[in-house]
């Protein structure tokens, strides 16, 4: 029984531990000192098939570690797939217009 307390006493601690860790963490966010990263997002030069498009297909920046950096790289990522997509339609309608 012991043995098991010792183990949820130390779950419980490792737990609010990770807790403080993320409130000091949004701290430092909050004042403007989170992380940087740097990001390269693109299509892959020699996928041939989708590097001539016109459009947004690539970017290349640096955002905090925030909610709202995160934010925008996901935003990033759904333009270049709309881009494709858009690709995608015009060809289709294109055809079409051929048959």
């Amino acid at each position: 029984m012991t043995r098991r307390l010792r183990a949820l006493q130390r779950f419980i601690a490792d737990v609010r531990a990770w807790r403080q860790a993320r409130r000091d963490y949004q701290a430092l966010c909050d004042e403007g000192r989170a992380p940087r990263l740097e990001f390269s997002v693109g299509i892959h030069p020699d996928d041939y098939e989708w590097t001539g498009i016109n459009g947004v297909t690539a970017l290349k920046t640096t955002v905090p570690l925030t909610p709202r950096g995160k934010q925008y790289m996901a935003g990033v990522i759904h333009d270049i797939e709309r881009t494709c997509i858009r690709a995608v339609l015009d060809t289709n309608q294109r055809e079409a217009g051929r048959g």
